[in-house]
């Protein structure tokens, strides 16, 4: 087995245990929302967790695009057709994730009355974190194309890490949903920084 293949199965590895300990701090924050928040509070927090589970096909279609010609144009050496792809994903991206924060923060009020929730103000929050969700999801996918998944892993753990903690912080200091969101929020800011090539 060559270094090149040991060094895939390694840190394909890395990322499957990754995996493992997203999906566990995930649970520990439903888990520990569930007893703080109590059952409306706690619905209103599935529901924005809900809302971007939606987006989230949006944002898994640039992952998977960027990844595939990612993928094909480092096979075929052409580093040139890798950064254009890069650069106009990136601008499709930004536009649809700043279409969707401005829609989003628009019918915040509309939202809070067809859903009766106590405040619009969650989704504002909610909204301000789309566009790096959108943009990150790019990185994830060019990360992916290019083998490179200690650093996808660290997508990941960033990701969770800083939604686990935020969210606990601010849920603790009496802030609740609000708190909630603006940890949806920061955690998707956060991970867009770090998954950004250098």
């Amino acid at each position: 087995m060559s270094v090149s293949e040991n060094k895939l199965i390694t840190d394909g590895s890395i990322l499957f245990i990754s995996t493992l300990i997203v999906n566990a701090g995930n649970y520990a924050i439903n888990l520990l929302l569930g007893r703080w928040l109590g059952p409306k509070d706690f619905s209103e927090v599935s529901l924005l967790v809900t809302i971007l589970l939606m987006v989230s096909f949006l944002a898994l279609a640039f992952q998977l695009t960027a990844a595939k010609y990612v993928a094909t144009y480092d096979s075929d050496n052409e580093p040139s057709a890798k950064h254009h792809l890069y650069k106009w994903l990136n601008k499709k991206s930004l536009l649809l994730g700043v279409g969707l924060m401005i829609s989003t923060i628009a019918a915040s009020i509309f939202f809070q009355d067809f859903f009766q929730t106590e405040s619009y103000i969650p989704f504002m929050i909610f909204g301000l974190g789309l566009p790096a969700y959108l943009l990150m999801s790019v990185n994830r996918g060019v990360l992916q194309g290019n083998l490179h998944y200690k650093k996808l892993a660290l997508t990941y753990q960033t990701e969770m890490l800083v939604r686990l903690v935020v969210t606990i912080a601010l849920v603790y200091w009496g802030y609740r949903v609000n708190g909630v969101a603006w940890g949806l929020t920061l955690s998707l800011i956060a991970t867009w920084l770090v998954s950004r090539p250098k």
